[in-house]
């Protein structure tokens, strides 16, 4: 079952239903999915507010949340991983915005920095059997 949390947006791996709760100013909802008929998006995701996944691939249970030490992305198809604080090193984004962009995480992997950038170890492949959605909405100020 997905519960919100006044920091943190939990699910667990091999709950199938849709489930949409509050996190801070945002809307998180998810989706599970059969992977037929996906074809041409076969390592696509949707857009900044959409991703998607292959259900399969996540060992663990998931949650949005904020940026914590030890958090890290898988940047390559082949495992190399980039710590989160490089990313944002890079990507230049200003130390005053890091503690308040949302992650989608399992344990300290980073799968998706919400509004900037996808994660690789889930994505979505020709062996991919089960999709899952995540779609993230801002509301408020």
């Amino acid at each position: 079952e997905i519960t919100p949390e006044s920091d943190s947006f939990e699910g667990e791996k091999k709950n199938k239903t849709g489930k949409t709760a509050e996190f801070g100013k945002y809307i998180v909802s998810t989706f599970l999915s059969d992977a037929k008929g996906i074809g041409m998006d076969i390592g696509k995701t949707e857009n900044m507010c959409t991703k998607k996944y292959d259900y399969d691939k996540i060992n663990g249970i998931l949650k949005i949340r904020y940026r914590m030490a030890g958090d890290y992305l898988v940047i390559n198809p082949d495992g190399r991983r980039k710590s989160l604080s490089d990313y944002f090193t890079d990507r230049k984004v200003p130390r005053s915005e890091r503690d308040r962009i949302p992650l989608l995480t399992c344990g300290s992997e980073v799968l998706w920095v919400i509004g900037l950038r996808s994660g690789e170890s889930c994505r979505i492949d020709t062996k991919t059997k089960t999709v899952l959605t995540v779609s993230v909405e801002q509301y408020g100020g």
